[in-house]
């Protein structure tokens, strides 16, 4: 199959703003109210459950921001969206499974990270609605690690910090009008693959 390059999208259809910082607010009171859940409950599905529906929230946009691309979202979503779903799986397994099959699949993850954004450049498919799915993916990696840890006592309780930060920012940013990100995409990653490691 060859794979077909398309134009960056207009800007009518970039601005997806309005339904970002939305969603982007109701995703992170809901991730902070559910952390304190999980910590005083233990059970990370709390978390999980949250974020399978915010997320499915957030692509049930798809269609709307992503006129006329491959597979309705381009190359390089279906990659992130590849990546979160291994992470969601890593996620269920971490009860139940071997720990390798959880590492194989993290590393698969990790090794996923840059692809899309690559795939993106390269095929001329980058858009907001891809770049904030790609950053928010990041995001909750970074959030289910770090809870993970701090759950297991591998790590000090202070480390929940990088997971819950980017949530207690969204929650300033809509009150406070500002849309920048606090923390830089490597940052993130770094992060993750720090978490990830440990």
């Amino acid at each position: 199959m060859v794979l077909k390059t398309f134009q960056n999208m207009s800007p009518r259809e970039l601005n997806s703003d309005a339904f970002y910082k939305k969603w982007s607010f109701v995703a992170s009171i809901g991730n902070i109210l559910f952390l304190i859940l999980v910590i005083n409950t233990g059970l990370i599905f709390y978390l999980l459950a949250f974020n399978l529906l915010s997320f499915a929230a957030y692509l049930s946009q798809a269609k709307k921001k992503m006129h006329g691309y491959p597979f309705v979202i381009g190359y390089a979503n279906w990659i992130t969206l590849l990546r979160l779903t291994l992470i969601f799986t890593a996620a269920a397994t971490l009860t139940w499974a071997n720990d390798y099959i959880t590492f194989i699949i993290l590393t698969i993850a990790v090794a996923l990270d840059g692809v899309d954004g690559f795939v993106a450049r390269n095929y001329k498919q980058q858009t907001q609605f891809g770049a904030r799915l790609d950053m928010e993916t990041d995001a909750f990696f970074v959030l289910l690690l770090s809870t993970y840890h701090v759950q297991e006592g591998n790590v000090p309780f202070w480390i929940i910090w990088p997971g819950v930060m980017r949530y207690i920012y969204g929650v300033f940013t809509h009150f406070a009008g500002s849309g920048e990100e606090i923390t830089s995409r490597k940052f993130r990653a770094k992060v993750a693959v720090i978490l990830f490691i440990v």
